[in-house]
């Protein structure tokens, strides 16, 4: 779990591994569905810690489809993050 976490804070060579806010969203949601840190909740658990990490940061979303997506193995960060740009609004 531990690990999952800090995967938006990733380097490599110095830099962010993700280049911008949406794809770190979604390789830490990617992350968080796929490795099964939960003993129960494997979705319910990334869902709400993406929605903490949105609204820290000023964002909402709905997903549901997104969530269940990824846990049947239909996923790829780079296309997870163009799905967050073009779907996330402003929480205030």
């Amino acid at each position: 779990m531990g690990a999952a976490l800090a995967i938006p804070k990733t380097t490599v060579f110095s830099g962010d591994a993700y280049k911008n806010f949406e794809l770190k969203a979604a390789a830490l949601l990617i992350t968080l569905i796929s490795s099964h840190p939960l003993w129960c909740g494997n979705k319910r658990g990334p869902w709400l810690a993406l929605n903490a990490l949105l609204y820290l940061n000023g964002k909402l979303i709905e997903a549901y489809d997104l969530i269940v997506g990824i846990a049947t193995d239909n996923h790829d960060t780079e296309g997870i993050g163009s799905w967050l740009v073009k779907r996330l609004t402003s929480a205030i």
